[in-house]
């Protein structure tokens, strides 16, 4: 069984407290395969000592609250500093893939980060610009039967806020899949490197579980 280091999103309750969450459905989409799942905690610790302190040999970037738009645009944000911890950890964890050549999924957000790290760029509030990514699935367009994936379009989940635009996507990815609508880009992958990103959210209820498998066993296939 390989250890996947597993990141989590930041929770503010009323109180004005702060914890860690990941949803139950991803661990229960990661154990129907070869991966023993380790929770980084948004603590601001030693990111990359704790990945080789649980012997981790692949990464997995989740889903969760927008990325702070400092990152990728002159805008001025007020979000509370706490949520920027994920960010550096994420980052951090981006770098080291880069370096080591460790395979890395993004998913939803950590899809969004993968580009900004890769000097892309991000739209935010994409249901005001068209009323369709108000809906909970779209329809996608898939390129070169991506990962043996033969058919041409699919039907898949979407719950997210920000999102790259066809000319947003970075130089050094390949796009793989995007929505018929605005040309958001859906799914890519690294031109060299072993780094996968996808914009939907596999762990949830979808339409698309054949392609959502095929994904999964082509990132864990990556890990040595």
């Amino acid at each position: 069984m390989k250890s996947i280091l597993v990141t989590q999103r930041i929770f503010k309750d009323k109180y004005g407290h702060f914890s860690d969450r990941l949803e139950n459905s991803y661990i229960n989409f990661l154990s129907r395969f070869d991966i023993n799942p380790i929770l980084l905690p948004n603590l601001g610790i030693n990111t990359i000592s704790y990945l080789i302190a649980n012997k981790c040999k692949g990464i997995i970037l989740t889903g969760g609250e927008d990325i702070n738009p400092n990152l990728y645009s002159n805008n001025k944000s007020s979000l509370d500093p706490h949520f920027d911890i994920r960010d550096d950890n994420e980052i951090e964890l981006l770098k080291y893939s880069v370096e080591k050549k460790i395979p890395l999924l993004g998913i939803c957000r950590g899809s969004q980060l993968t580009n900004v790290y890769f000097k892309g760029g991000l739209t935010s509030n994409l249901f005001k610009i068209d009323s369709n990514f108000k809906n909970k699935k779209h329809k996608i367009s898939l390129f070169n039967k991506p990962f043996g994936f033969k058919d041409k379009s699919i039907e898949v989940n979407s719950f997210h806020n920000q999102g790259i635009l066809d000319h947003q996507l970075s130089d050094e990815l390949i796009v793989l899949a995007k929505t018929d609508v605005l040309n958001n880009i859906e799914l890519f992958k690294h031109k060299i490197l072993p780094i996968i990103g996808m914009q939907w959210h596999p762990e949830r209820t979808n339409d698309s579980e054949l392609l959502d498998v095929l994904i999964l066993k082509t990132f864990i296939n990556l890990i040595q």
